[in-house]
């Protein structure tokens, strides 16, 4: 009985192996046919970065302009508030920050439940400085309309700066339909898009200073005491339970639409990145994406500088972006070469990895001062020599014959001549070079033969 038992649970053991054997090719074989959702991990030669929850991922360095991860970075898709970076942009580059604004109906129809707002009330001042704070900080939908207002002198004005500025920004899968990101048909950007329109963001000092801070009181209006803000940032409000290293500013967004939506900016040892994260499921999905985009960027990217020669100056660029163990000199380049005006050649180079740009450099070069090279003095035949001589230095003139000029020695005791084509021996004795030339074969020949014989007696003896 228990012989029987044991050989139903070998029998049964036996399938569940063998239907494991067959499961696991196809699950193999689905694994490694499954496309990555990373465009950049295909990229043969491209460090791979980790799996990302948000849909849509974009890591921008932004010295050299190279995309690090991208996941979906050129879908389109709501934005939420990050729409706020470029309302804030367009209004430092368009407006003077110690102008007073006047909140209107426009601006209030936003403070109301459901919209994140600073409930301002119709009447109320605040300088444009302040409106930004509460714009980019505080996320308030009705100080970022009330600002496309004051600005474009009506709503629909500011929103076609907008996109105009994000065309100029080369953005092509943005259109905005109003200043503060709500949802509306043909609203849309990309993660892409709005890592440049953050890189142009932070080029404006005042920009970085809104984006970096943690709180901030706007001032009382003629209604209401003043009021504090705190950045909605979590990395930037709450680095202790949201850690990132280097951070320096940044975005947060959400409707029921766009899920979470984070924009993050970090800086260590002056190299700045930019991190877009869209459509996440929860902000800790946002924050846990970021960091670790971060960590990729910075750990598994290194840049270099271009080191000119001493005869060259470096104008422009001169940055590139390499794998960490990695150099330029691995880098694949495209160099075009032409001269300036003042002789100096121009040197433009872009220098690629696994057929990304990486980085460029113009270089001017000194050209090389041309050394002339000298002209050989003529030297003057044998016949020349023979029928002038050679001034001594006693004025005389010296001729050398063709005599003496012709004969080699071909041993100490024998001497070519050239002249007759006959061959001196010792004793006086002369031949004919070509009986000479005989008889030194044969007697060759001849002492061959003799050494030949010697051993052959050797070895008889033997």
């Amino acid at each position: 009985m228990r012989k029987m038992k044991c050989r139903r649970r070998l029998a049964a053991l036996l399938s569940v192996l063998m239907i494991l054997a067959m499961l696991l090719p196809q699950a193999v074989y689905a694994a490694e046919t499954e496309e990555d959702p990373i465009e950049t991990n295909r990229i043969e030669g491209w460090p791979k970065a980790a799996a990302k929850v948000s849909d849509y991922v974009c890591l921008l360095d932004a010295r050299t302009g190279v995309i690090l991860i991208n996941k979906g970075m050129d879908v389109q898709t709501p934005p939420a508030s990050l729409t706020k970076i470029m309302t804030t942009l367009v209004a430092l580059e368009n407006g003077n920050l110690d102008d007073r604004v006047t909140m209107t109906e426009t601006g209030t129809a936003y403070a109301v439940s459901g919209s994140s707002n600073l409930y301002t009330e119709v009447g109320e001042t605040f300088t444009l400085r302040d409106m930004l704070y509460g714009v980019m900080l505080a996320s308030a939908n009705d100080m970022a309309t009330q600002v496309a207002e004051h600005i474009g002198g009506s709503v629909e004005n500011f929103v076609a700066m907008m996109n105009q500025k994000a065309e100029e920004l080369g953005c092509t899968g943005t259109h905005f339909v109003n200043a503060c990101g709500m949802p509306a048909e043909g609203h849309v950007s990309t993660a892409h898009d709005l890592a440049l329109i953050s890189l142009a963001a932070m080029q404006n000092e005042t920009f970085r200073e809104i984006t970096g801070t943690t709180h901030y009181t706007i001032a009382a209006s003629e209604i209401y005491a003043p009021r504090e803000i705190t950045n909605h940032h979590p990395s930037i409000s709450e680095p202790e339970n949201f850690p990132i290293k280097g951070v320096c500013g940044g975005k947060t967004g959400y409707t029921d639409l766009a899920q979470n939506c984070l924009a993050t900016f970090a800086e260590r040892k002056g190299r700045l990145m930019i991190c877009i994260t869209l459509h996440a499921q929860g902000i800790g999905n946002s924050y846990n994406d970021t960091k670790a985009a971060f960590s990729y960027g910075y750990s598994k990217w290194k840049t270099r500088t271009v080191k000119p020669a001493e005869n060259e100056e470096l104008i422009e660029g001169g940055k590139v972006l390499t794998p960490k163990k990695k150099g330029i000199e691995d880098c694949e380049k495209e160099e075009t070469v032409t001269e300036e005006e003042d002789g100096r050649e121009r040197i433009e180079t872009v220098y690629y990895w696994s057929g990304v740009k990486v980085g460029t450099s113009t270089i001017l070069r000194e050209k090389p001062v041309e050394t002339p090279t000298p002209t050989p003095e003529e030297t003057p035949t044998p016949e020349e020599t023979a029928d002038t001589g050679a001034a001594a230095d006693d004025g005389s003139a010296t001729v050398q014959t063709d005599e003496t000029e012709n004969q080699q020695p071909l041993s100490e005791n024998v001497t070519l001549n050239e002249g007759n084509d006959r061959v001196e021996l010792p004793f006086g004795i002369s031949i004919a070079r070509p009986a000479f030339l005989v008889i030194s074969v044969l007697s060759f020949l001849v002492l061959l033969g003799l050494i030949l014989v010697i051993i052959s007696a050797l070895f008889k003896r033997k």
